[in-house]
């Protein structure tokens, strides 16, 4: 009950105007409500700071900073087995599988359209048809840097706005077919390494 009256509030709130707030918030200089703030995430989340590049919390100049904060060297070995599958961020797989009918299908029946998270360009949905998908969820206290392989060549980034940002912790959504316009989907990238084209979305 309490994650549906969550989901709702999330479409009945002014979300631009929320929105707007937290970028305020985000980026904020002043000293002592930035410092506040970010030892308060920091501690309500775990955050893990020894792995931080710079411990110390008050040092970013504002929370954008401290949330996309660099690790130190080593802080994720990478596996160089030929053939290792390397994720491209911190997080938990939450759901894998094949792209089956041009969808990625989720939990609990739900799906999203390729085309439509790709922009709606077909072009670019067309070599990811009949491949495979993995959803990595972010939580607030993970590390919010993506990458890609040195091999890959970035082909292009594409920002598509959406309705409105809702959160993106992983809830039963109310519809079983979704749209970008009502999920957390925010940007894609079509780097290519080798033969295999791929491609990731941004929160």
């Amino acid at each position: 009950m309490n994650k549906r009256l969550f989901i709702l509030s999330q479409y009945l709130l002014p979300h631009h105007l929320l929105s707007r707030l937290a970028g305020c918030i985000a980026e904020c200089r002043v000293r002592w409500f930035k410092n506040a703030f970010t030892a308060w995430f920091a501690k309500r989340y775990q955050v893990d700071m020894s792995q931080a590049l710079v411990e110390d919390l008050t040092a970013y100049e504002h929370f954008n900073a401290f949330f996309t904060r660099a690790l130190k060297d080593g802080a994720r070995p990478l596996d160089e087995t030929l053939g290792a599958i390397l994720s491209p961020a911190d997080g938990a797989v939450s759901q894998l599988g094949p792209i089956e009918h041009g969808r990625v299908f989720q939990a609990k029946g739900h799906s999203f359209s390729v085309l439509e998270l790709l922009g709606g360009d077909a072009a670019n949905a067309a070599p990811f048809m009949g491949g495979d998908f993995a959803t990595i969820y972010l939580s607030p206290k993970d590390y919010h840097r993506v990458h890609m392989p040195l091999a890959g060549t970035l082909r292009e980034m594409v920002y598509i706005p959406a309705e409105s940002s809702r959160s993106t912790r992983p809830l039963p959504k109310t519809s079983r077919s979704c749209s970008p316009a009502t999920s957390a989907w925010r940007a894609f990238s079509t780097p290519s390494a080798g033969r295999w084209p791929w491609c990731w979305w941004a929160q």
